[in-house]
């Protein structure tokens, strides 16, 4: 089997190689990757930190961070940490005005074609941007009393907020790159 650069460079790419790869849902796929990527960037980060030490500095660094209450420290700060990430996805989300007919189809757990022809019969509430073979904008309320909208206006933020971290994380690592290249000239 060819190399995953071969196949798709991208963040989408390496979770979809990792979901044929492996029988899970796509939010933990996504979860893994954005982990993995976060843990080697922090590996290259203490690498590039390290190597700007002496070997004696070095040698102080490890025994430093190895020492129970530093580690116990490191303990807290993560935990405080997650806490913190926890309270911002527990917020209720604020319903957007309109939804697309992808998050429709997801949330209804039907096709994409019988969301269409419900918005085209009347049965959403919905416009058609700019003509008769464009997009749909399907209004958001109507659905607001729904058991079920508010898990999935929650998840619909969780993967607004995953896909805003792997934009962050790309960025970074593209700006990292940038700099690796102007010091080696």
């Amino acid at each position: 089997m060819g190399s995953l650069k071969q196949k798709d460079s991208s963040y989408d790419g390496l979770k979809n190689w990792i979901l044929k790869k492996m029988v899970i849902s796509e939010t933990d796929a996504d979860t893994l990757v954005q982990a993995h990527i976060l843990k080697l960037r922090a590996e290259r980060k203490l690498q590039q930190a390290q190597a700007k030490l002496s070997p004696e500095l070095q040698n102080e660094f490890s025994k430093t961070i190895e020492d129970g209450d530093v580690q116990e420290e490191v303990r807290r700060v993560l935990h405080n940490i997650e806490i913190e990430e926890q309270y911002t996805l527990t917020e209720k989300p604020v319903p957007p005005k309109f939804l697309t007919v992808r998050e429709v189809s997801n949330y209804k757990g039907i096709t994409m074609q019988q969301v269409r022809r419900n918005c085209i019969s009347g049965k959403y509430k919905a416009e058609q941007v700019a003509g008769e073979h464009s997009s749909w904008r399907i209004w958001a309320d109507q659905f607001e009393e729904e058991n079920r909208f508010d898990d999935f206006l929650q998840e619909r933020e969780q993967q607004f907020q995953r896909t805003a971290k792997a934009a962050k994380l790309a960025q970074e690592m593209w700006v990292e790159e940038l700099e690796e290249e102007k010091e080696d000239q």
